[in-house]
């Protein structure tokens, strides 16, 4: 008994091992998911820097056999530089571009959202239209362009109209397909409790539906991005288009900015994606992935 209330006595807070904070395995976690990309992007950087400066080696900067190598690839410190100095008109034109695809992307989605809906109703509505869906995404988005470029001849509806073109068709596959991927079981379930269509589709259509939503709105993120750029190398006056289309028929020279606006297109569509993606996690945080394990 003695023996018991020693073993009690020397319990004490501060003899008690320090037990790390749960933020540490998630700080851990995030690490681990974010070092693998880092170390690949530091390894193209060195194999860039090391290639661009094996093609100039020998060569003296500003004569014209220098110009000529860099514009086969700029070094990536020379890309950087121009990147960071011509940062205001790349956001300025960045902008224009995102305004218009996520506008684009919005109505696409609405669009092809409730294009599933009437076909997961009603197999004539999906034997009907479904066909046509994916014939017009057989014609290149680079050849309807111009064609859109010549009904429309406004910069702004014609890019909205391109990028939601290019989101409404994964939206719409997806999402039916989701649908009609709900549990029997549920369905049962809910038949046997008298709910109306309505209701089936509100507790457990669409519930399940989202996750193939989401997958479908990351896909479509960067398309319709794709097609707003497009659209305005057809003809614009300000976005990513527009300033790719001047800098290309300018390359020589000016390589650099070429390249420092592509890595901001790339930047874009990654926010744009990442930003889809922490949505998902909001509203469908019961994905076994988006679980605490």
């Amino acid at each position: 008994m003695n023996t018991l209330k020693a073993t009690q006595s020397n319990i004490q807070p501060e003899n008690l091992p320090l037990v790390a904070p749960s933020q540490a395995g998630g700080w851990q976690r995030g690490w681990q998911k974010i070092w693998p990309p880092l170390m690949i992007i530091g390894l193209l950087l060195i194999v860039w820097q090391v290639v661009a400066s094996w093609l100039v080696n020998g060569l003296e900067e500003g004569t014209f056999q220098y110009r000529q190598q860099q514009s086969l690839l700029p070094a990536p410190v020379k890309v950087f530089a121009a990147l960071f100095n011509n940062l205001d008109v790349f956001l300025e034109a960045g902008r224009a571009t995102l305004v218009n695809a996520f506008i684009g992307f919005v109505l696409g989605t609405l669009v092809g959202f409730g294009l599933a809906l009437l076909m997961s109703q009603s197999r004539w509505v999906e034997r009907s239209f479904y066909v046509y869906i994916v014939a017009s995404q057989m014609i290149p988005v680079i050849a309807l362009a111009p064609i859109l470029y010549g009904i429309i001849k406004e910069e702004t509806p014609l890019k909205i109209t391109v990028s939601a073109y290019l989101t409404f068709f994964p939206v719409t596959v997806n999402v039916l397909k989701g649908l009609r991927s709900v549990d029997p079981t549920s369905l049962e379930l809910m038949h046997t409790y008298a709910a109306r269509p309505w209701q089936i589709y509100t507790k457990v259509r669409i519930p399940t539906a989202l996750p193939f939503l989401f997958n479908s709105l990351k896909i479509a993120s960067t398309g319709s991005l794709i097609g707003a750029i497009v659209s305005e190398l057809m003809g614009g006056n300000e976005g990513l288009g527009v300033l790719i289309l001047k800098l290309q028929y300018n390359a020589y020279g000016v390589s650099d900015k070429l390249w420092a606006l592509i890595i901001e297109v790339a930047l874009v569509g990654m926010l744009f994606f990442l930003v889809v993606s922490l949505l998902e996690r909001l509203v469908v945080p019961w994905q076994p992935e988006y679980r605490k394990k």
